[in-house]
């Protein structure tokens, strides 16, 4: 294979055979930080669902769909029932990121070490841009242990959530576990997060560098108070209708992200990158209240025409014949009305 090269995905793909592949150790990532074999290519997943990958290789690092990228490009990908048993430095897309760029990528995994630098997307990252992402599932590790990254050295992390649960003895965050340096803005964190020490309910630790803007974690569902970063909200004020002078003050609901009662619990989600299939278009602005005002209005409309129809047939009355020069009726709606 070509670690260089650039590949799109053209349809979904079902991976619950990897459980089998390899003598049970399941899926093997694309690309290593041995041997000069990290992939630097470019990846789109199309939008297409990749579901059931699993990996079974406790003792080994780097693990993921990819397992170390450098300089990389990530996008559009959508993984699914994700099963991972795995080392350190892993992630349900990738193990390392160093360098590169990840957009539109969303992750629902259930992974599980007994080693450092675990996430639901990425393990460990390094100088790389992770943007429009978000994450699902629950994640075990013994230390550096996020929702969304394990941890980061350095980069920049922007319209993310995670709803994974993150364990670790330390180190351990709802969205990060740590962060050495870099940025991080327009984000939050659901899950519950559990720990011994450096416990945070958006990010456990923080080395003092970089820069934290407009994030926020759930105290009620995380179970955490404090946070090394972030601003604590109940669950109230972060679902909707919530309170936009207090939580979300300065994210793009216009053109990033999408809030509508009922979907995603209640709490935001990002265009283009919907939760589920039976979401609603992201250009919805009206409640679901509104729509059912203009149903409700269609039926007193209906209710009105069918009472004139049973006055005039009371009365005897007929409908006055249609003479040849009027426009026949028509059933597909472009003239006349039936």
């Amino acid at each position: 294979q070509n670690l260089a090269a650039s590949y799109r995905l053209e349809n979904e793909i079902d991976l619950s055979d990897t459980i089998i592949w390899h003598y049970g150790q399941g899926w093997l990532p694309i690309g290593t930080p041995t041997g000069g074999n990290p992939f630097t290519g470019r990846f789109d997943g199309g939008g297409y669902v990749i579901s059931g990958l699993t990996i079974n290789r406790p003792t080994t690092d780097y693990q993921g769909l990819f397992g170390y990228t450098n300089g990389a490009v990530l996008q559009n990908i959508r993984l699914k029932d994700m099963e991972l048993q795995t080392g350190g430095y892993s992630g349900g897309l990738a193990g390392q990121i160093s360098g590169g760029f990840i957009e539109s990528v969303s992750v629902d995994a259930r992974i599980t070490s007994t080693r450092d630098f675990i996430g639901g997307l990425v393990g460990y990252l390094s100088n790389g841009e992770i943007r429009h992402a978000y994450s699902t599932g629950a994640i075990r590790g013994q230390r550096y242990a996020g929702g969304l990254v394990g941890s980061m050295g350095s980069g920049l992390i922007t319209d993310t959530y995670s709803h994974a649960s993150a364990h670790a003895s330390s180190h351990v965050g709802g969205l990060i576990g740590s962060v050495q340096d870099g940025s991080i803005s327009c984000s939050y964190s659901t899950g519950a997060v559990t720990g011994v020490s450096e416990v945070g309910g958006f990010l456990g630790t923080w080395g003092g560098r970089g820069s934290e803007n407009q994030c926020y974690w759930d105290a009620e569902t995380s179970g955490q108070e404090s946070s090394a970063k972030g601003e604590g909200r109940t669950t109230e004020q972060m679902t909707y209708p919530y309170d936009a002078k207090t939580t979300y003050e300065e994210w793009d609901f216009a053109d990033t992200w999408v809030a509508v009662a009922g979907f995603n619990d209640g709490y935001p989600y990002l265009r283009g990158l919907a939760p589920s299939n039976d979401i609603p278009s992201p250009n919805i602005t009206t409640s679901w209240q509104e729509h059912l005002w203009t149903i409700s209005w269609i039926s007193i409309a209906l209710l009105i025409i069918f009472a004139i129809y049973q006055f005039y047939r009371s009365r005897g009355g007929q409908p006055r014949a249609r003479t040849s020069h009027e426009d026949a009726p028509r059933m597909d709606g472009r003239t006349g009305a039936v």
